[in-house]
């Protein structure tokens, strides 16, 4: 061993040692947990999901931190998805007047929902692999501070109306904020209910039956295949795929002895059906 790397792993020990007040070492694991809510409450969503995709190799926190990198890629392609939405809306209304830079949001946002949803599917394919049978997933970590309503810029943007480059990095914030907070309630089966996902995330960790976890996923899964819709990317095979997806997360609701999972999880179904329907007339040729 080089003197240069002697003397890092000194440091590192010391540094180590001041955290744990001199005593034992502390879990490394923990320190980094601590150190991502951190990240998590400052709104650095993009590191934070980095960090997890590491973490997810250290003993005694994969589990914790697959899942907890599902609801942050859950929501960070749902802002996205919503911010395309709103830029087409945009485009729609203002017809004959065209906005150049209403244009290359739309393309840009396409391009991150893209990237965030392909993260999502192969994260949740991970997830439902790492955790296997097990009954309960827990969530460790605090509900993420944030307004659930629409932004008013974004509302604005689906009037063809454009707003300044503060009040676009305004209204991306306030809608990734949203997606992360609303995904989070979702994950505990609380729907868009944000009081009541509160009173449940008052004491970390929460429990919450991983068929309720995979429902919310699966909800989130099926709203992003429309991005791969004829009218969207046309990416007809990634459409089947997040379909199909959708309805593996959804299914083993349907077994729970709650009638109002059971109830939502079919619901969830037949959309995945006419969605399905709909690519098969869409690509049928007209006679």
């Amino acid at each position: 061993m080089t003197s240069a790397r002697k003397l890092l792993y000194i440091a590192l020990a010391c540094w180590l040692c001041s955290l744990a007040g001199c005593g034992e070492a502390r879990d490394p694991g923990a320190v980094e947990w601590e150190f991502m809510q951190s990240s998590f409450e400052a709104g650095s969503f993009d590191q934070v999901i980095d960090r997890l995709d590491r973490m997810e190799d250290v003993p005694g926190w994969s589990e914790r931190a697959a899942g907890w990198r599902v609801v942050l890629l859950g929501g960070m392609t749902r802002a996205y998805l919503e911010l395309t939405e709103a830029c087409e809306q945009g485009l729609e209304e203002s017809k004959g007047r065209p906005d150049r830079k209403l244009q290359l949001a739309l393309d840009q946002y396409r391009k991150d929902a893209r990237r965030y949803s392909i993260e999502l599917y192969e994260s949740v394919q991970a997830f439902d692999k790492l955790t296997g049978d097990a009954e309960s997933v827990s969530l460790d970590f605090d509900l993420p501070d944030g307004d659930a309503a629409p932004s008013p810029l974004v509302a604005r943007i689906s009037t063809g109306i454009m707003p300044g480059d503060q009040g676009l990095k305004s209204s991306e914030q306030h809608t990734i904020e949203r997606g992360v907070l609303l995904q989070a309630t979702r994950a505990v089966g609380a729907g868009d209910k944000v009081d009541t996902a509160k009173k449940m995330f008052e004491f970390s960790p929460v429990s919450t039956p991983k068929a309720v976890y995979m429902l919310g996923v699966g909800r989130t899964i099926h709203e992003a295949a429309a991005l791969y819709g004829v009218k969207r990317l046309r990416d007809h095979k990634m459409q089947e795929l997040f379909l199909g997806l959708a309805e593996q997360c959804v299914r083993p609701s349907l077994e729970s002895k709650n009638l109002g999972l059971r109830t939502e999880a079919e619901a969830i179904l037949q959309s995945i059906e006419k969605s399905r329907a709909n690519m098969e007339d869409r690509s049928t040729p007209a006679k």
